[in-house]
C-alpha cells in the first residue's frame, strides 16, 4: 500500500497508478511522453476544487501533475489532523446534478418555441456556478 509519505516524497508519477486505484482514484490515460495523467478522487473524499482545484486557472476538477496530487494530499492531511468537516466529491457532484435538474426544469417551463420535426439536437451545456 502506498501511504501519503511515499507519494510527497516522490519526483514523478511513475507507479502510482495501481495504488491510486486501490484506494478508488479515478486514473486516467497518461499524457504523452510523461507519467502525468488525470486523477479523480474518490466520492467519500473532500472536494477536489474546494481545497485546491480553485487555485488553477485549468485542471480545476482533478489533478493531473504529480504537484497538484501533492497540495490536495497535503491539504487533506491538514483537514484529518484538524479534524475539520468539509464537502465531498460525491456531495459536490450531487449539487451540481441538482442545479442542472433545475435549470433545465426551469427551461422547459419558460420555452415557447415549437419544436421542429427531426430536430433531436441537444441544448448546449449550461454553466455551472463556481465552488466556493
Amino acid at each position: 500500500a502506498v501511504t501519503s509519505s511515499k507519494v510527497l516524497s516522490r519526483q514523478d508519477m511513475r507507479g502510482l497508478r495501481g495504488p491510486l486505484a486501490q484506494h478508488r482514484f479515478r486514473c486516467g490515460p497518461a499524457v504523452t511522453s510523461s507519467y502525468a495523467f488525470e486523477i479523480s478522487v474518490p466520492g467519500s473524499w473532500p472536494c477536489y476544487r474546494d481545497l485546491v482545484g480553485n487555485e488553477y486557472q485549468a485542471n480545476t476538477e482533478m489533478a493531473r501533475s504529480l504537484p497538484q496530487l501533492k497540495r490536495y494530499l497535503e491539504a487533506v492531511l491538514r483537514l484529518a489532523a484538524d479534524d475539520e468537516r468539509v464537502r465531498t466529491e460525491d456531495e459536490r457532484r450531487a449539487e451540481i446534478a441538482s442545479v442542472g435538474a433545475a435549470g433545465s426544469r426551469k427551461a422547459d417551463d419558460t420555452d415557447d418555441d415549437e419544436e421542429e420535426e427531426g430536430d433531436d439536437v441537444s441544448p448546449p451545456p449550461r454553466t455551472l456556478r463556481r465552488c466556493t
